[in-house]
């Protein structure tokens, strides 16, 4: 219960300093919706413009937080998470953990003229929820 306690107010604190102004990105767009991918400080992303990977990065928000990335890679606080966003009235929440392209990997030439271009991809947690129903 302890820790579940001490879970609630550090995931209440990464809320306000960055979950809620990510939030506010999306919603200035005119988005309902928001999908955060939770990445560490040093994870960079390096995609390639002619070919990026098909993730819908324009849907797509990124916070890039060692504490927030470690605190989601566990199912308890994910539960703890879900709920505290609950509480503030989001809807169609899903926390999880997936993997997320950062860099290519490797580019083939396809038989019949084109490139395909292969990435990295790194297991990291990601956020999504709407404010409308």
């Amino acid at each position: 219960e302890l820790s579940n306690d001490g879970a609630r107010r550090k995931f209440e604190s990464f809320l306000q300093s960055d979950i809620v102004p990510t939030m506010a990105v999306a919603a200035t767009k005119g988005e309902r919706d928001c999908h955060i991918v939770c990445l560490k400080e040093d994870d960079t992303v390096d995609w390639d413009p002619e070919y990026p990977p098909a993730v819908g990065e324009d849907m797509l928000s990124i916070v890039k937080n060692n504490e927030i990335s470690r605190f989601l890679k566990y199912i308890e606080n994910r539960e703890i998470a879900k709920s505290v966003l609950q509480e503030k009235g989001l809807k169609k929440i899903r926390l999880g953990i997936e993997g997320f392209p950062t860099h290519k990997e490797k580019v083939k030439v396809k038989p019949r003229g084109g490139l395909q271009v292969s990435y990295f991809y790194v297991q990291r947690p990601f956020i999504v929820m709407s404010w409308e129903k």
